[in-house]
């Protein structure tokens, strides 16, 4: 009875021994599912890094490509870097130069001191001329402001190109002093075929004054014109109504301030 009862004990040791051997292998079966799963977390955040840079990269080259876009569709035709024309140009012309006849005129050099835009004969909007470059414009647009010139640069689509008067820089217009302005006043004056007025050196106390602005700018025809708007204006001075004159003018930035003093109405 005793072996036998040993027996039965040694069995039930075995099979709780198996038992607990069976149970242990599930239990690291179970966690080496886990160990999987955390080795297998590094993998993803290693490929998502990754994509993350590829990303990045994808991104930076998107940047760029639009940089190069945004530079006014412009491509490097040039004639010695002096006219740089558009790749793209608008659907519909910016003016209507269709109808516009040229014709030939003295030449004339123009140097950008700004990009001066060009246009097409049909009036697109082209490319323009560098800042620091020069043109020479050979004809005039008949009754208008448009000028053109042979296009200087093989490969394109344009035989001429054409220009605004508003986009040439203005040339600089000398300026008359205002002793000079007084002199004109006083030729104004002795612009007489009968009796010429007496020019005082100085005013004297019994004299009237008139005040005006005369701007300075010497074009001989239009200073003409605007002396005349000032001083033989009816409706507020007439030199032609007196006899006896004193003139002084002072400058006044581009303007000359004069005050014409007088006497001896001739009605």
């Amino acid at each position: 009875m005793r072996k036998k009862n040993l027996a039965i004990i040694a069995v039930t040791l075995t099979a709780s021994v198996l038992a607990a051997t069976l149970t242990g292998c599930g239990t690291r079966a179970k966690a080496t599912d886990q160990e999987v799963v955390m080795e297998e977390e590094p993998i993803i955040v290693t490929d998502e890094a990754d994509s993350e840079e590829a990303t990045i990269e994808t991104e930076d080259e998107i940047t760029e490509t639009e940089e190069v876009i945004a530079d006014d569709g412009e491509v490097d035709t040039e004639m010695d870097g002096d006219i740089l024309f558009y790749n793209e140009i608008g659907k519909y012309p910016d003016y209507l130069l269709s109808d516009v006849s040229y014709e030939a005129m003295e030449e004339k050099a123009v140097t950008a001191v700004d990009d001066i835009p060009v246009y097409s004969e049909e009036g697109f909007k082209v490319g323009h001329v560098k800042s620091g470059a020069a043109v020479v414009l050979t004809e005039h647009g008949i009754n208008t402001r448009w000028y053109r010139f042979e296009n200087p640069v093989s490969g394109t689509d344009y035989d001429y190109l054409c220009m605004l008067d508003d986009d040439l820089p203005k040339e600089e217009i000398p300026m008359l002093s205002a002793e000079e302005v007084k002199a004109e006043i006083i030729a104004a004056m002795l612009n007489r075929t009968d009796e010429l007025p007496t020019i005082l050196d100085e005013p004297t106390s019994d004299m009237e004054v008139y005040e005006c602005r005369i701007l300075r700018e010497d074009d001989p025809g239009n200073f003409t014109v605007r002396r005349m708007k000032a001083i033989e204006n009816e409706d507020t001075f007439e030199i032609g109504d007196y006899m006896t004159y004193y003139v002084e003018c002072e400058e006044d930035g581009e303007f000359a301030i004069c005050r014409i003093y007088y006497k001896d109405s001739r009605f």
